[in-house]
């Protein structure tokens, strides 16, 4: 399967969906932490400074891939306990992402790899 897929990116590939060729995916979860700023009047989101490519160095929502074995609310409080040190907030599944090269990690090298994202929310 990875032969053909070398084979059609080697071709020039365009893109096209192929019927008989099922996209393999990596998925991943985002955390919207937010909170309610009555004073001010305004909504708060938290948001985490990026260690790795792709978006180096840039503000985004904390998330994490899942790990083999690991179910996707699992990843979502790993993520909270390891980057921010929030343990127990109420977390409700909000949304999946998943449109063709929304990633940046989708590039044409990437023989077909696919990146979901399962966003959760939590007020805190």
């Amino acid at each position: 399967m990875l032969k053909r897929r070398r084979e059609q990116h080697q071709a020039g590939y365009s893109g096209e969906v192929s019927k008989n060729l099922l996209a393999e995916f990596k998925v991943g979860v985002d955390n919207v932490v937010f909170s309610v700023d009555t004073h001010q009047n305004r909504l708060l989101v938290l948001l985490v400074m990026r260690h790795d490519e792709p978006f180096l160095g840039q503000w985004c929502l904390p998330g994490t891939l899942v790990h083999q074995g690991e179910s996707l609310e699992e990843a979502a409080y790993r993520i909270l306990a390891e980057k921010i040190q929030a343990q127990n907030l109420y977390l409700e599944q909000l949304y999946t992402f998943g449109g063709p090269n929304r990633d940046p990690r989708e590039a044409p090298d990437s023989f077909g790899v696919r990146y979901l994202s399962v966003s959760y929310f939590a007020p805190a």
